[in-house]
């Protein structure tokens, strides 16, 4: 079993590696045609709790690589897609099945869940055709710095509605999550649709518009959804002092990406390759006051793929965390902010993850202008 984990890992390595260079798994890939949103997949930023709808098109006797937005791609060899008809469900993915022969128009969803990180759903109940080659797998991958400086494995949702995720590789091998901390992906083979995203295991996050059913996600028209949750209360985790009027910083980040330093409240601000299209100025100012809060310019900035907020709290923290909860919160304006009570409320909640080793706090930012710690 060893053995047949590590040829399947070396397998998935040398498969992420040539698609982080703009190859696919099969050679002589074909990019798709059409518009980016109908048939082509989607290149747009994807948000919290917004769900961005599109489609693309399948044709069995291509190698095609599609965006699910936000730096998220699929990758579909020639001959590898199953004919729709084929028997589906647990234990059905390695059986032989006949090569579907006509084109199949896929439906997609993906959004960033409730802990800041991708996820996609299709809604067709389709697998790929049992291979042992790896150049015949049809290959996922996720861009998710934060994820993949981690343990975070990419998981099988077996419906909308499910509450909990499976990490496939627990079983399958093949199935393992390859990670590079360098581009921020994570990249795996999937065997079959519908749904996957990113978690440790079993995982309860990630439920989308309160548990709907597949027949009902994606029986809207196709286009942006609607707005985050907003007028939520928090409790805002507070520096040790409070913060005076003037502490900023700016610089020039372009596509190459870059790192912005507050040392002074201990913020660092991570510009991944790639988040910019060309040369932006970019500031953070923290908000005079006890709560960890910073206003972010130019407002109305969205990325490519997210920021990453660093926030040091063996320096700045006052109190005991130990036990709680921490989340980034997005706010529009700073009269959201009560220094009196250190309480806020806030347009958006983001779970936060707190580096053991550092003792910083880091979330994924996808667009500016005010972002807080809270706890709870």
């Amino acid at each position: 079993m060893m053995k047949a984990f590590k040829a399947a890992l070396l397998a998935l390595v040398a498969v992420a590696a040539a698609c982080s260079e703009g190859n696919v798994v099969a050679p002589n890939t074909q990019a798709p045609t059409g518009p980016a949103a109908v048939g082509g997949g989607s290149s747009q930023s994807l948000y919290a709790i917004d769900t961005a709808r599109f489609s693309f098109v399948i044709d069995p006797a291509r190698n095609l690589t599609y965006d699910l937005g936000a730096g998220n791609t699929i990758t579909f060899p020639a001959h590898s897609l199953c004919d729709p008809k084929s028997p589906y469900g647990m234990g059905q993915w390695d059986k032989p099945c006949t090569v579907a022969r006509a084109p199949l128009t896929v439906n997609a969803l993906a959004w960033i869940d409730g802990s800041g990180h991708p996820r996609v759903d299709f809604d067709k109940e389709i697998r790929f055709v049992p291979t042992d080659r790896p150049s015949g797998w049809v290959i996922l991958s996720f861009t998710d710095y934060a994820a993949a400086q981690g343990w975070l494995n990419i998981l099988y949702c077996p419906n909308a509605k499910s509450n909990g995720c499976i990490d496939e590789s627990k079983k399958d091998p093949t199935l393992v999550t390859f990670r590079d901390p360098v581009t921020g992906k994570l990249t795996r083979r999937i065997k079959h649709f519908s749904g996957y995203n990113l978690g440790a295991g079993d995982d309860s996050s990630g439920t989308v518009g309160g548990g709907m059913d597949r027949a009902s996600l994606f029986a809207p028209s196709f286009g942006r959804g609607g707005k985050g949750p907003s007028n939520t209360s928090v409790d805002g985790v507070l520096f040790t002092q409070s913060v005076g009027a003037g502490h900023t910083a700016s610089a020039v980040i372009g596509p190459f990406g870059g790192v912005l330093n507050l040392k002074a409240t201990g913020l660092t601000l991570v510009v991944p390759p790639g988040a910019v299209s060309h040369q932006t100025t970019i500031s953070v100012t923290a908000v005079p006051g006890r709560i960890i809060a910073y206003d972010f310019e130019p407002h109305g900035t969205r990325f490519n793929v997210p920021l990453l907020f660093v926030q040091d709290l063996r320096k700045a923290v006052h109190g005991p965390l130990k036990g709680l909860r921490l989340h980034g919160a997005y706010f529009a304006d700073d009269s959201q902010l009560d220094d009196s009570d250190g309480s806020a409320v806030v347009d958006e909640v983001l779970s936060a993850a707190v580096d053991p080793f550092t003792g910083a706090a880091v979330f994924p930012i996808w667009h500016f202008s005010g972002y807080m710690l809270a706890m709870g």
